[in-house]
């Protein structure tokens, strides 16, 4: 999936838009050849809304998106390209994804798998700060030195397990949802591509960020894996 920044004053709602490839074994008229292996894929145009909410969301959102993405869909033949003999070709699937800080509230999650439009759901909670690692009695006092006036309200990594309220790694990957119209076996994917979260202690190869632990999403196609980085 590659997708660019185009939000912005007069951006129509819009936020991230670009294309996401897949092996052609699902059916398409939309094929190119992409990759060094020189796979056969077929693209469908994403358009995406980011939002940075305190609250959850709220089915209005989706409801906002849904209207973008109807008024993408009335200006046919917007992304095509010229065919061979000058006509032009039918228009590429759509894909309407939502990506949050915040979690989705139910009703929004009834709304997003009641909806005819393919949609895909993406919560990525913020960076949790990095918790100091414990400190032994003996070397955080050493003898012939001061006591240090250390901030009471230090976390370490043991305080960390131990308090229920704090948040755990795993509540950090957040969550990544496919509704009926996109990830069914009567949807756009028919079936065919299953969303994994995986934790990898280093960032496969092509993925950007910074080195260290890193979170991907991978894509199953037909037994086949494809790799989306976050």
């Amino acid at each position: 999936m590659s997708l660019r920044r185009v939000g912005g004053k007069g951006d129509g709602g819009v936020d991230l838009q670009g294309w996401w490839w897949l092996p052609t074994t699902l059916s398409s008229s939309s094929i190119s050849q992409l990759d060094d292996h020189m796979y056969f894929r077929r693209r469908m145009r994403v358009l995406a809304q980011c939002k940075a909410e305190k609250k959850k969301i709220s089915p209005r959102y989706i409801r906002e998106m849904e209207g973008v993405l109807h008024r993408y869909l009335s200006q046919p033949n917007s992304d095509d390209s010229p065919q061979p003999d000058g006509s032009r070709g039918p228009l590429d699937p759509i894909v309407g994804l939502f990506i949050s800080e915040s979690p989705f509230s139910k009703s929004t999650l009834l709304r997003v798998h009641s909806s005819p439009i393919p949609l895909a759901l993406l919560h990525i909670p913020p960076p949790l700060p990095l918790a100091l690692p414990h400190i032994p009695p003996p070397l955080l006092n050493p003898p012939n030195l001061p006591d240090l006036d250390l901030p009471s309200s230090r976390v370490s990594l043991d305080d960390a397990e131990s308090d229920p309220d704090t948040t755990s790694s795993e509540n950090a990957l957040g969550t990544l949802i496919f509704n009926a119209a996109l990830g069914s076996s009567t949807g756009l994917l028919q079936g065919a591509v299953e969303p994994r979260w995986e934790h990898a202690p280093f960032l496969p190869l092509g993925c950007a960020g910074d080195r260290g632990c890193g979170v991907v999403d991978a894509g199953w196609t037909a037994g086949r894996q494809t790799r989306i980085c976050l």
